[in-house]
Formats: structure tokens, C-alpha cells, sequence
């Protein structure tokens, strides 16, 4: 298994300088924030393809079908809801991608 280093913020604000700083591979996000919403922070991660990570995979409580497909088009790499999905589930797609 190859080594992980995760980062954790609850903080929108601070997942840009997060990924400027580490540019991780995967950014694992939820969509619900008190302050911006989740679709917002993803269009604006995909429109820095320089600094973009490879994977954006939403693990969020939404689980409306327009949601979902929003997401996606948005540019996440993958959808999982919470409780409706394992972290098994998303643990098998991200180690899919490296």
C-alpha cells in the first residue's frame, strides 16, 4: 500500500493553502459548509489546473441525484454519501488512483 499522508481542515478557507502547500493527490471533500458551499470551492479547485489535485472525491450528506450530477460536472472524480456508502468504498477508489 503505497504511503499516505492525510491533512485535515474544517476551514474552506484554508483548502487552498493546503493543496498550494502539500499538493496532495486526492482532495476527499464534503460539500456542506456553514460559510460557502462545496460546489463553489470545487469549480474554483478545477479552474487551477496548475495547482489542481489529481482526484477530488465528495463524501457528503447531499444525496439528491441533481446534486450528485452537479458534482460531477463540477469535476469531481467520484460521489459517495455518507451513510449510504462505506469510507471502505472511497478508501477502494482513492487506492484506484494511485
Amino acid at each position: 500500500m503505497p504511503e499516505t499522508e492525510w491533512l485535515f481542515t474544517r476551514k474552506p478557507a484554508e483548502l487552498f493553502s493546503l493543496v498550494d502547500a502539500h499538493k496532495p493527490d486526492v482532495v476527499l471533500m464534503e460539500l456542506l459548509f456553514e460559510d460557502v458551499h462545496g460546489f463553489e470551492l470545487l469549480k474554483r479547485m478545477k479552474t487551477r489546473p496548475d495547482k489542481s489535485p489529481a482526484a477530488i472525491i465528495i463524501f457528503s450528506k447531499l444525496d439528491d441525484m441533481e446534486d450528485i450530477q452537479k458534482a460531477m460536472s463540477c469535476g469531481a472524480t467520484g460521489y459517495f454519501v455518507k451513510g449510504k456508502n462505506s469510507i471502505g468504498e472511497v478508501r477502494q477508489l482513492i487506492l484506484s488512483l494511485s
